[in-house]
């Protein structure tokens, strides 16, 4: 279902290690920075036990002393450090914390395990060959709007050096279009009484979008 109170375009890049995936989502990053955007980015790293602290620090000692949050304050940025964990994370839980904070896109890299299958992300899929290719294309649902790699394995697969450019714009028309989409809904009554024969407010706006409706 479509979390209909926090309206924030998202867009995914997965894949494996070492596929592509940090080149792709840092240059669509930069470019919708540049565009205006306030872009909430989220990473999942694999690497178990990993910690953005160090141990011995002031900020490692206060967390292991049983605080949560530990929050580090200096002249040029702010650290929140939750102790809590994948299995604790939802994306909705995401969404609010890039709204709460001003975003209004939020890019994932990673995360395959919690949105391969929701319809609310756009993803790029990044894979190092073709077997990769087959096995998201199996798995994956909603809108894919590239396929990339860093090898040259011929279409559908874009190679990422040549095919940047064109990557990072089908970014960018996603993430416009599904912002005009919760324009359009923002009319709407938001009751999803399939009285205009569409199955809820989100499918009507995107008829409406689409010049169907």
């Amino acid at each position: 279902m479509m979390s209909l109170d926090i309206r924030i375009p998202i867009l995914a890049v997965l894949g494996h290690k070492n596929s592509g995936k940090t080149t792709v989502a840092e240059h669509i990053i930069s470019t919708l920075v540049k565009r205006g955007f306030k872009v909430a980015v989220a990473k999942h790293i694999g690497k178990k036990g990993f910690s953005m602290d160090s141990e011995g620090k002031d900020t490692w000692r206060y967390s292991v002393a049983g605080a949560n949050p530990v929050i580090a304050i200096s002249n040029s940025e702010t650290t929140v450090k939750l102790k809590i964990g994948e299995d604790d994370i939802s994306l909705d839980w995401m969404l609010r914390a890039s709204a709460e904070n001003g975003a209004d896109v939020l890019v994932m890299e990673g995360f395959s395990f919690l949105i391969l299958k929701d319809k609310r992300v756009g993803k790029i899929i990044c894979v190092r060959n073709f077997e990769e290719y087959y096995e998201y294309k199996e798995k994956v649902e909603g809108e894919i709007l590239a396929y990339c790699s860093f090898k040259s394995l011929g279409e559908p697969i874009l190679e990422i050096r040549k095919a940047l450019q064109r990557i990072v714009d089908e970014a960018v028309r996603f993430i416009t279009k599904r912002q005009r989409i919760f324009s359009i809904l923002g009319e709407l009554p938001g009751l999803d009484c399939r009285k205009c024969g569409r199955s809820s407010c989100w499918e009507l706006a995107e008829a409406i979008y689409a010049g169907e409706a």
